[in-house]
């Protein structure tokens, strides 16, 4: 019975071992999610600050036209500028902060979680903050793209107020 009872905590001692090389491979694909998500979001931002400049650049286009045109350009641009301000805000990117992975790895009080446990603790949190941060993105696309929607839109009366000087001449 003692055999059996050392083949059971050798087996449970395989069995806690037997999870980092799949530990790595999935901190190795968190770690590319990470990085993913941190282009995207960077994109995002590029994108917001070219929308509130194409906007700027088609306000100041309006100076010495027809109010008419002023305004049919000047609304949407500025609706435009506004939506990509609102994409620009800033967001705290949500990051693990040092005492809250101090507190979860060793805690003052209680037994200390073991290496797969706080292997696993890590892994689930920078795994939430992922998803946290995916739910951001999408939130703030369809503001980016209205924005741009709109910006096309102000376009529209500067091409037919053009079209119409090149038919008067």
């Amino acid at each position: 019975m003692s055999d059996h009872m050392s083949d059971t905590e050798s087996a449970g001692e395989a069995n806690e071992v037997d999870y980092l090389p799949n530990l790595k491979i999935a901190y190795s694909e968190l770690d590319r999610l990470t990085l993913y998500y941190e282009r995207r979001f960077d994109a995002v931002q590029s994108k917001a600050a070219l929308l509130v400049t194409g906007a700027a650049v088609l306000a100041g286009l309006t100076i010495g036209r027809a109010p008419l045109t002023s305004m049919g350009v000047l609304l949407p641009a500025l609706a435009a500028a506004v939506l990509g301000t609102l994409t620009l805000w800033p967001r705290v990117k949500p990051n693990m902060s040092a005492p809250a992975v101090r507190a979860a790895l060793l805690p003052p009080n209680g037994p200390l979680p073991s290496e797969r446990e706080a292997l696993l603790s890590v892994y689930d949190t920078r795994a939430a903050l992922l998803e946290e941060r995916e739910e951001s993105l999408k939130r703030i696309a369809p503001l980016l793209r209205s924005g741009f929607v709109l910006l096309s839109v102000s376009l529209v009366p500067i091409i037919i107020e053009a079209i119409v000087l090149i038919a008067v001449d």
